[in-house]
């Protein structure tokens, strides 16, 4: 009965083992998908911000040549 006992409790040792293995590995992995996630978006929001100048700059010189035109 004792040996049966024991058995018991190392296969449930064993499942929590494999569990707590598992549960971090997916925590792991989600922390690494999520700072990947970060870096993209990062990445994106930079170039948005450098079209949205450009753009800026682009339009600003079409207004200079506008007002340079009209005062000819």
């Amino acid at each position: 009965m004792k040996q049966m006992i024991d058995d018991i409790k190392r296969q449930h040792a064993d499942v929590a083992t494999r569990n707590k293995a598992e549960a971090d590995s997916w925590y792991q992995n989600k922390l690494l998908e999520l700072d990947n996630d970060k870096v993209r978006q990062s990445d994106e929001l930079r170039n948005a911000k450098n079209e949205l100048a450009d753009l800026n700059r682009h339009l600003q010189r079409m207004r200079s040549d506008m007002d340079g035109l009209q005062n000819q």
